[in-house]
């Protein structure tokens, strides 16, 4: 076979598949630790597995709501993932045998949201709540570090350096907050048409950050981009906006410039943030979830950026992602020109 025709072969054929798992619980967190692997936290459980061979890794049911899992780290390296419960204890499990690693407890009671600090692949970032925000890290256990804030949201931690991004919805507006060693700065971005921040993300590249306001996605450029002794104040670059009924309840970021809307009408909508631009819109078979909960995170991206789980009112959906998403726009053009050239092309070596 000619060589050019198998790579593009190889890369280039696009074939949409859904999958699903219907349960009668409700999903509230998903998440991928591997390619192939998926953990889905429910209402009443939680199971990690293969979602292409339904292959079951491990999985555990909750006797009471505090016990169940509120949140789901994996470090960038895809060794290791921990799980946040609703009675402050956090454990850490190898992502291959999928035994525990080691488990922490907590004097809080109350949504511990964590992530792994992406310079360090065995540390494990978390947030408690308290009535005055800590400037630093003053709560350090094995394997761990955690800071206070007077509100809680999900973290987003930088790609490239141990910085992490959060978000307060106070009374008077909402912040956008990072913490890099000692120091913690706050951005006010309150916008009078929204009504809170919905999350929050560095992005794929870590030169922006997102926010998710419900009825607009904005895009911030990095307050630590400038070279000189502190962050200077991110400006905002573009909006991509949205109606009412097709809400963003959730994001997540692709490869290069490109993210993943969940929207309240069941669409999956991926846009170029940079510019706005609207790439491919998806109409799930599935209803989404129609309460919105920060806690909750209902769309993970697969590590090699090729598909993308979706939580669903029946439990959870697969969706490859187009070529325009995985490779940048106009992928999916060349690879139309492609398969209408194939007859012509040479099979011969």
């Amino acid at each position: 076979m000619n060589k050019t025709y198998f790579i593009f072969l190889l890369f280039f054929t696009y074939h949409p598949l859904f999958c699903m798992e219907e349960t009668e619980s409700k999903t509230m967190l998903v998440a991928w630790i591997d390619d192939n692997t998926i953990f889905v936290g429910k209402n009443d459980k939680y199971i990690v597995m293969n979602p292409f061979t339904k292959d079951v890794k491990q999985q555990q049911s909750f006797r009471q709501r505090s016990e169940r899992s509120l949140d789901i780290a994996v470090n960038k390296t895809n060794t290791q993932y921990a799980i946040s419960f609703g009675n402050s204890s956090i454990r850490c499990f190898d992502a291959k045998t999928h035994i525990r690693s080691w488990h922490n407890g907590s004097n809080s009671n109350n949504y511990m949201p964590i992530t792994f600090n992406s310079q360090d692949k065995d540390e494990i970032i978390f947030v408690q709540q308290f009535h005055v925000s800590s400037l630093g890290f003053p709560l350090s256990h094995d394997h761990m570090k955690g800071f206070y804030s007077v509100t809680v949201t999900p973290l987003s931690c930088h790609p490239s350096r141990s910085t992490i991004l959060f978000h307060r919805n106070l009374s008077a507006g909402y912040t956008i907050d990072t913490l890099a060693k000692n120091q913690c700065f706050f951005y006010d971005i309150t916008d009078v048409e929204c009504q809170s921040i919905r999350g929050t993300r560095f992005s794929f590249d870590g030169n922006h950050i997102l926010v998710n306001l419900g009825n607009k996605l904005k895009t911030y450029t990095d307050p630590y981009l400038n070279t000189g002794p502190y962050p200077m104040p991110p400006q905002l670059i573009n909006i991509i906006e949205t109606t009412t009924e097709a809400a963003f309840i959730a994001f997540e970021c692709c490869k290069n410039t490109t993210l993943a809307a969940l929207t309240a009408n069941s669409t999956v909508a991926f846009y170029e943030y940079l510019t706005g631009t609207l790439l491919s819109l998806i109409n799930l078979s599935d209803p989404v979830p129609t309460i919105f909960d920060e806690t909750e995170k209902y769309l993970s991206v697969s590590p090699n950026k090729k598909n993308l789980l979706v939580a669903t009112q029946k439990g959870h959906l697969i969706v490859p992602l187009s070529l325009d998403t995985q490779y940048g726009q106009g992928m999916e053009e060349l690879a139309t020109i492609f398969l209408l050239l194939k007859p012509f092309l040479s099979t011969q070596d």
